[in-house]
């Protein structure tokens, strides 16, 4: 088999598995340094996964290996366990309280930008699927028959689709920001290559922007991806059950889910409580 052929039909398999192209991308710098120890050795055995994971300290090699084991439908090799892994720590939350006052300073401030924060917020969205979104992502017919909440179609990890509503505040918003700038429905909704130097703006500066006002803000480090953490953890709080959080984050696994949330204490003491009178 060429080494072609074995490029093409690995990339099919993770195609076939939902990876992103980032990953995909390092799995490949995986799989040709496997590939060549493959060879080499007229096989594979357990020390030379053993040695391979100890060169590459990454735990994206590990993942990496599991994917290659199935693969190759190999059944006699395993990926060894980390030994003193520390616990993964629960994920930052914002209040509420602060993801209002986070929203009103940017509207102030700029926004393009309170517009992407917003709809990474309230739709719980990733950095990339906010930049991505283009103008005809949004169901604009059903829109234009009742302006309620509007339905968004998100290109997530791996090219899967999902849809996602937008609260109807923030659509009537999105609305005015659209008419306001020269756009064709293939266009994307925040980066646009435009003269218009009130519409262009680059990835890197929506970025800085945000950490500006945070760090201004707050003597906490939200990241951008606090905000999805934030509202997967607020509709839980609100009885939202942890499957349809699932699908609305777009997750393919439930536990991936569980990792997201991160309830209050308090509340859920209360609710302990006033479930045991």
């Amino acid at each position: 088999m060429t080494n072609n052929l074995m490029d093409m039909q690995f990339n099919n398999f993770m195609t076939s598995r939902g990876l992103s192209h980032n990953t995909k991308k390092q799995y490949f710098l995986y799989f040709e340094k496997i590939e060549i120890l493959n060879k080499a050795y007229y096989g594979l055995n357990q020390s030379i996964i053993n040695e391979f994971i100890s060169t590459f300290k990454s735990n994206l090699v590990r993942s990496f290996l599991k994917l290659y084991f199935e693969y190759k439908e190999i059944k006699d090799l395993y990926v060894p366990k980390r030994k003193g892994s520390p616990s993964r720590k629960k994920p930052l939350i914002m209040s509420r309280e602060d993801a209002k006052l986070l929203l009103r300073v940017l509207y102030e401030y700029n926004e393009k930008v309170a517009l992407m924060v917003e709809l990474s917020y309230k739709c719980a969205l990733r950095r990339n699927e906010v930049c991505n979104i283009e103008i005809k992502d949004f169901d604009w017919n059903e829109w234009k028959k009742d302006k309620t909440a509007g339905k968004l179609l998100i290109i997530g990890k791996g090219d899967k689709q999902r849809y996602v509503i937008v609260p109807t505040s923030l659509m009537h918003k999105l609305a005015n920001y659209i008419n306001k700038i020269k756009v064709f429905p293939t266009d994307k909704l925040f980066f646009k290559d435009d003269d218009n130097k009130d519409v262009s703006i680059s990835k890197e500066r929506y970025w800085e922007i945000y950490h500006e006002v945070i760090v201004g803000l707050f003597n906490k480090k939200y990241k951008l991806h606090t905000l999805r953490h934030t509202k997967a953890t607020q509709w839980f709080e609100d009885g939202i059950d942890i499957v349809r959080i699932q699908q609305r984050l777009g997750h393919s696994n439930i536990s991936t889910t569980r990792l997201y949330i991160n309830p209050d204490e308090e509340i859920e003491l209360k609710k302990w409580k006033e479930d045991e009178k």
